[in-house]
């Protein structure tokens, strides 16, 4: 299987999927901005292998334990907002790049 971009590991996973865009993450997919912005600053730092190595798995094993579902099945499909929501900018209906922090509720 190939794949249409490379995975540079978990460094860049933390900054493309958990930093929020100000950050400079690109999906912001993780609820805690600032825990995301101190655990790619720690793990960036570490320039010892070992000792990043070591990190790494430790905030792997972390957010493994954070979370209590994890999904098996993800389908690319278009989603759509009750008339509850004022405002919702996702991107193309990738689950990957749904922009959840851009939903803005009616007053």
């Amino acid at each position: 299987m190939q794949f249409p971009f490379a995975r540079l590991g978990m460094v860049n996973n933390i900054r493309s999927f958990m930093l929020s865009h100000q950050d400079g993450g690109s999906t912001w997919a993780y609820w805690n901005p600032e825990r995301a912005k101190r655990m790619f600053a720690e793990a960036s730092a570490n320039i010892d292998e070992g000792a990043r190595g070591r990190r790494l798995r430790e905030i792997n094993r972390e957010l493994y334990e954070e979370y209590w579902a994890m999904p098996i099945v993800i389908r690319h499909t278009p989603f759509a907002s009750s008339a509850k929501i004022a405002d919702w900018q996702p991107s193309n209906g990738s689950p990957t790049a749904l922009a959840f922090e851009t939903l803005k509720p009616k007053p």
